[in-house]
């Protein structure tokens, strides 16, 4: 599995937000934090990253590993997240789905937008605002549930991630985009 992680390169030209242990380089990732603040996707703006300091998945000890086995024994999570546009002009995150590799159900939450919306998007997002409008669950209530989740032997897999993330305000270095 560890062969599908898109490098920092990989993930620039996807115009990801890249987590800083995405990087060999101090300088690269001293550029990318300086990009970030530029583009409003810093701590100051509710960002957060992943507690992860290397610059590749940890592996478990060898003899936990089964034999052939194709995720090495790292955690492996398939993430979703469905947008709404709020008056902001910014696609929000309205819910978050993730999977663990055995497709079991890790997390399934809607999530309340900071701003009114302005657009649902329902016809793919399946979000109305019936679904909101009880919902008190905060991006910040996400992001922290997240930053348990995605531990160092973590890695995130799903199709154009960079919009989830986006939404998220969330980095980690570990991505498998399809």
């Amino acid at each position: 599995i560890t062969a599908f992680i898109h490098s920092a390169d990989e993930l620039r030209e996807a115009e990801y937000p890249i987590h800083p242990a995405a990087f060999t380089s101090i300088e690269d990732a001293a550029l990318e934090a300086q990009r970030r603040q530029r583009t409003n996707q810093s701590a100051m703006q509710g960002w957060v990253d992943t507690a992860v300091a290397s610059t590749s998945p940890k592996l478990p000890p060898p003899a936990h590993i089964e034999s052939g086995s194709i995720t090495l024994g790292l955690d492996v999570y398939a993430l979703d997240c469905e947008m709404v546009l709020t008056t902001d002009d910014v696609y929000s995150l309205a819910r978050i789905s993730v999977l663990d590799w055995s497709g079991t159900t890790v997390l399934d939450s809607f999530v309340k937008p900071s701003l009114p919306v302005k657009n649902y998007f329902t016809q793919y997002s399946g979000v109305t605002p019936a679904l909101l409008s009880n919902v008190t669950t905060t991006l910040a209530d996400i992001q922290s549930k997240l930053l348990h989740l995605l531990t160092p032997s973590a890695i995130l897999l799903g199709h154009s991630l960079e919009s989830d993330l986006n939404a998220m305000k969330l980095t980690h270095p570990f991505v498998g985009d399809t």
